[in-house]
């Protein structure tokens, strides 16, 4: 009985994450929170509506306490595939500077050099399902729309259209994580488990 009951706490902070990114119940900002171990809050907002469900939910996590969500950086957790511009991939906590990647500017994929890469840091990383792809980031990395908008993590909706991976239909936590970032040259731009990714840079990072 007690092993049942520990389980069954364990598991319901990740439901109520997974229900609040689909949209149900009305849920809070307490379901996100307390799988991330942050707190609560009292605001609610529910999937309809708003600037997003990250953004909504969340009540301006991308300004003012956006930095205690670990929200400052444009950024992937280690194993995240960056396609490089022979057409291998290489994962993106192993690309050094001067490297070459694909980038994508003006419709259409095109080389870039390397020229910074991001000294590891920690942050909350949350999971985005598309119908081709998936990937992990965090809240603040903006990812090329199917209209050429960028739009980040934490202003996605279920079901908007992302360029290349179809429309989203998931969105949930996974974790306090290590993650890395890289500036290309010209757009600045790379393509991270088959999304379209602007990169950061020095002053976004932090450093």
């Amino acid at each position: 009985a007690l092993a049942a009951a520990a389980q069954e706490a364990a598991q319901t902070p990740a439901f109520n994450a997974w229900n609040a990114s689909m949209g149900l119940n009305g849920a809070t900002t307490n379901a996100l929170a307390g799988v991330a171990g942050k707190g609560t809050s009292t605001q609610t907002t529910t999937q309809s509506g708003g600037p997003g469900f990250f953004g909504g939910l969340l009540g301006g996590v991308l300004s003012g306490a956006a930095q205690s969500y670990g929200a400052g950086l444009f950024c992937f957790p280690p194993g995240t595939k960056v396609k490089m511009a022979d057409g291998t991939e290489k994962s993106i906590e192993h690309i050094e500077v001067g490297e070459k990647v694909m980038s994508y500017a003006d419709g259409a994929e095109k080389e870039a050099e390397v020229v910074h890469v991001m000294n590891r840091h920690y942050a909350d990383v949350y999971n985005i399902q598309c119908q081709l792809a998936h990937t992990a980031a965090t809240l603040s990395q903006p990812f090329l729309m199917e209209d050429g908008t960028y739009k980040t993590l934490g202003e996605m909706r279920i079901g908007d259209v992302l360029y290349g991976v179809g429309a989203v239909y998931g969105l949930a936590y996974s974790g306090n994580r290590p993650v890395h970032d890289i500036e290309v040259s010209g757009a600045n731009t790379y393509i991270a488990d088959g999304f379209v990714a602007k990169g950061g840079d020095r002053a976004t990072w932090q450093e």
